[in-house]
């Protein structure tokens, strides 16, 4: 009592406003009480007698701080499920990139084989590189269905030590012709 309206809620401009606009609006605020912020919707109805003469203002205020958190964890879920979609897409174009080379070399020298342009001789010239390629792909494959088996299951990664060495050789084998 015999305060103005400002003094009120010092740290509301928009409120303030909208109740000084003399019109009816709805709008959303947060007040901060010992560290913690709790969000509000208020609906601000003006009062008028005879639809003329302003008698005053109705503040209603409606807690909506667990709709207001809940929505922010939704937005921060979806963000995720956003990036974990982006990663997916990319792992899946560079498995497909890995597989394609090595498969499509195989069809083509069987293809040859087929139409005769392949004699003997090249082929068993052809056959160990093609063993190899293929050893690769299939070992891809199977970490990737190992890969999925643990992220359906749920299971955690084991850290583990390793010769990172002896692995990067296995790998430059791959690239040598």
């Amino acid at each position: 009592v015999g305060m103005v309206f400002s003094q009120l809620f010092p740290n509301q401009p928009n409120l303030v406003k909208s109740v000084n606009s003399m019109i009816n609006d709805k709008i959303e605020m947060a007040l901060k009480d010992n560290n913690e912020t709790k969000y509000f919707e208020v609906s601000i109805t003006q009062l008028f007698e005879k639809n003329y003469l302003y008698t005053g203002v109705i503040l209603l205020f409606r807690d909506i701080t667990e709709h207001r958190l809940a929505a922010e964890k939704l937005k921060k879920q979806a963000d995720e499920l956003i990036a974990l979609n982006k990663l997916k897409d990319k792992l899946f174009s560079i498995i497909s990139h890995d597989l394609r080379s090595p498969v499509s070399n195989l069809m083509k020298v069987l293809n040859m084989n087929d139409t005769g342009i392949l004699s003997d001789d090249d082929l068993k010239i052809m056959l160990p590189v093609l063993s190899k390629n293929i050893g690769y792909v299939s070992g891809l494959l199977e970490n990737l269905l190992y890969w999925s088996r643990t992220q359906m299951q749920g299971e955690t990664i084991n850290r583990i030590n390793f010769n990172l060495h002896a692995i990067i050789l296995d790998k430059l084998n791959l690239f040598e012709k």
